[in-house]
């Protein structure tokens, strides 16, 4: 939930991931979606162990630690939404309510 409008305040409405893993982790072609099917695709990122990447729904130059949607509007809806991270394969890595 950005602060004040989100819709106004699009990068500081974010998710961020955190490679809990022992081994880097290549998420080039993975895919992030909220429940209205809203889908953002990542480019070349990799996240050592312990390492976090934060996708920010508005528009901005990426980073190793962030990256940016480009979207027009929200995407995360306040009042609850679902995350789902999907590898390359289609298979659901991480699925998260809030």
């Amino acid at each position: 939930n950005a602060a004040g409008n989100d819709n106004k305040n699009l990068n500081d409405e974010y998710v961020t991931l955190t490679n809990e893993g022992d081994d880097p982790l290549k998420l080039a072609g993975w895919t992030v979606t909220d429940e209205a099917d809203k889908t953002y695709e990542f480019g070349e990122v990799t996240l050592g162990p312990s390492d976090t990447v934060t996708l920010h729904t508005g528009s901005g130059t990426d980073t190793e630690t962030d990256v940016y949607w480009g979207r027009p509007g929200a995407v995360w809806n306040n009042g609850g939404d679902t995350i789902t991270l999907e590898d390359t394969s289609g298979t659901v890595v991480l699925q998260r309510q809030y």
